[in-house]
């Protein structure tokens, strides 16, 4: 066939050939083809988070340190809890190797507003797991058990039922379970042996010991008018140094007696729960140089807190280890490691924080006046170590003592990835939260929709049919 012969062949064909038909809302398609497959894009990307976020929850579990294993447990670095963490109490940890305390706002991302539950504190497993501990509101007295098992608190904490007066709830990390004994609330102290517990009962005024294992209490000292400001057991739970007002007392629980050890005078006070030396002989204050009254914020942070020594039997003023001052608006010293190290959590103000022209009723350490918290190791002869990295937020830290003597710092800590997606979602949780009511009606809106455009997508492609060059036309 010529050239000539084949064009007019192609140019009959071509006459012959029926017109392409398109369809006059082919545009309108074309866009709704286009938000199809963009909202498909968006769903799949919320439930690849969802799933992400449920699995990220236990993704640590395999790097953590069983209770029992010798060597660091507590992590280096502690990240923040991100949206729908699972609690104490849906998914106990167990021992813990840290608890991380905040008031509301804070760490508010990491769950739904209408629980009720204002604040959210961290517990940090010895297996690695992250649980929320909340509490109705900010500012409760919580602290952990020296073998890390348990977490005393008020009734304000999730699980204790209901809020009374004079009542202390204990949860069982292990279990999940909360006790409640009647007798007063915690004032943040456990005895070495991790069964009794010093508690404030406010009608009678006293102070007391409560016994968890019978539930009996034991009034200690009465406080009275005055302002208890620091109690701490001796290592051999054989004494309790109490500082009500200015005055520094010593108790003997083998023979209950009480006596006043010294008076303090305006700047100096306990050192902490773990104010005693290991020697049982020995306990610490902190003298505070420094703006006294009528500070500013800036005036408050710059305070040194030093670490001074007093006989436990004559109250006079004795020889110890030398350890630098704590810059800060307050601190408090949390126990000893057995190297000698102390442990002390070191503590800013607020922005706009003044005390006023008299002298603060506070210590330094209260949630409502602190902005973050570090926590730190104090080494004898100079210098001091950050011992934690803290999540931005944190007002407070609790550590178990058994951890605290053996040094147990610097422990495996989240992967990077996973602590890069804490920070981003702990960055953007606050959003999150606001916004949670309207994304469970949407994905499940959604969700037909997908289903939908997935089923027409499949007949799209069952109905089309790739051409065959072997079959001629007609």
């Amino acid at each position: 066939m010529s050239e000539s012969e084949l064009r007019e062949a192609l140019h009959r064909l071509a006459s012959q050939a029926a017109p392409a038909r398109l369809p006059e809302d082919l545009w309108r398609r074309a866009r709704r083809r286009h938000r199809r497959r963009m909202v498909t894009a968006i769903v799949a990307v919320v439930l690849a988070g969802t799933v992400a976020v449920s699995l990220l929850q236990d993704v640590s579990t395999s790097r953590g340190l069983p209770p029992a294993a010798p060597g660091p447990a507590v992590p280096a670095t502690v990240y923040p809890p991100v949206p729908g963490e699972r609690t104490v109490l849906s998914a106990p940890p167990g021992p813990a190797a840290i608890l991380v305390m905040s008031d509301e706002g804070a760490f508010s991302g990491s769950d739904v507003s209408w629980h009720g539950y204002e604040a959210r504190n961290l517990v940090v497993g010895r297996n690695g797991r992250y649980r929320l501990l909340r509490e109705r509101y900010g500012g409760g007295m919580l602290t952990l058990s020296p073998d890390g098992r348990y977490v005393a608190g008020t009734t304000m904490m999730e699980g204790a039922g209901w809020s009374e007066g004079d009542v202390v709830a204990v949860l069982d990390l292990s279990t999940g379970e909360v006790r409640r004994y009647r007798g007063g609330t915690p004032v943040g102290t456990w005895a070495p042996d991790g069964r009794h517990l010093l508690l404030w009962h406010h009608d009678s005024r006293q102070l007391r010991l409560l016994d968890l294992d019978s539930g009996t209490v034991r009034d200690l000292m009465l406080i009275g008018d005055q302002r208890m400001r620091g109690v701490a057991f001796a290592p051999d739970g054989e004494r309790i140094a109490v500082q009500a007002d200015d005055t520094l007392h010593v108790i003997d629980l083998r023979d209950g007696s009480q006596r006043e050890l010294l008076d303090l005078g305006t700047r100096t006070r306990l050192a902490g729960v773990g104010a005693w030396l290991p020697d049982n002989r020995t306990v610490a204050v902190l003298d505070m140089a420094g703006c006294e009254t009528d500070c500013d914020t800036r005036a408050l942070n710059a305070r040194v807190h030093h670490v001074r020594y007093v006989d436990a039997d004559s109250g006079a003023r004795v020889d110890g280890p030398r350890l630098d001052g704590i810059v800060g608006v307050g601190a408090q010293l949390l126990g000893w490691q057995d190297d000698g190290d102390a442990v002390v959590t070191r503590h800013d103000a607020r922005d706009g924080v003044h005390n006023g022209p008299l002298r603060a009723t506070w210590d330094g350490t209260e949630w409502s006046i602190v902005r973050n918290v570090e926590l730190l190791a104090l080494h004898p002869g100079g210098g001091q170590t950050r011992l934690v990295d803290l999540p931005d937020g944190a007002l407070s830290v609790d550590v178990p003592r058994d951890l605290i003597r053996a040094g147990a710092f610097g422990g495996p800590s989240a992967s990077r990835v996973e602590g890069y997606v804490r920070v981003a979602l702990g960055a953007v949780s606050p959003v999150l939260v606001v916004l949670w009511p309207l994304l469970i009606p949407l994905v499940l809106a959604l969700i037909p929709i997908c289903l939908t455009a997935v089923t027409s997508a499949h007949r799209r492609f069952r109905r089309t049919r790739p051409v065959d060059p072997s079959v001629p036309c007609r």
